[in-house]
């Protein structure tokens, strides 16, 4: 992962110099995570993610469209996960690197984002019978956001995400990331 994440930072850079456009980072934390994973009768399930996050760094390639790159981490979740032998209860949880292009519209201080890409996930869970597993994917990644310039350099950005992680061979945890943060321009 950590390879993919030099080379994100290498494109986005290299786009930003090559296109002169507005360079940017941001970060924002997980308001709210929730995972699309289901419960079974009796036992503990609780899809609503802790500690959830993520951080991005950008660049503009014209007033309408941009590339960004982005690290999330999605937090502790349990409920059923596939296995070889069917449904499990488990804890699961995930961090991804992706890579987006970037749809924006700006109106005054407002800018409205649509974000679509694709990221590598190292999704893992815990069984709550004993054992785990883990696994490193690629996902698609899709987002929409808002943000409101307060001056020149400083925006506040309130964004939701939504990817799907692998956390075994046949096991997904998909989830939905409502994250509120700030980004500075460059």
């Amino acid at each position: 992962m950590k390879h993919l994440a030099i080379a994100i930072a290498l494109t986005t850079l290299a786009a930003g110099s090559a296109f002169a456009g507005e360079t940017y980072v941001g970060a924002g934390i997980g308001a709210r995570t929730h995972y699309g994973l289901d419960c079974a009768a009796g036992q503990s399930c609780d899809r609503l993610g802790s500690a959830s996050g993520k951080v991005y760094f950008g660049t503009t390639l014209g007033p309408r469209f941009g590339v960004e790159g982005v690290a999330i981490r999605l937090g502790n979740a349990t409920g059923l996960v596939n296995t070889d032998t069917g449904p499990a209860t488990g804890r699961v949880r995930s961090e991804s690197l992706g890579a987006v292009g970037v749809a924006r519209y700006t109106q005054d201080a407002w800018t409205v984002k649509g974000r679509l890409g694709v990221a590598l996930s190292h999704g893992k869970v815990d069984y709550s019978a004993g054992g785990h597993d883990s696994k490193t994917a690629l996902v698609p990644l899709v987002g929409v956001g808002a943000s409101y310039a307060i001056d020149k350099n400083w925006s506040v950005n309130l964004d939701w995400d939504r990817l799907s992680s692998r956390v075994s061979s046949t096991g997904r945890a998909s989830a939905d990331l409502f994250s509120v943060g700030l980004s500075h321009a460059f």
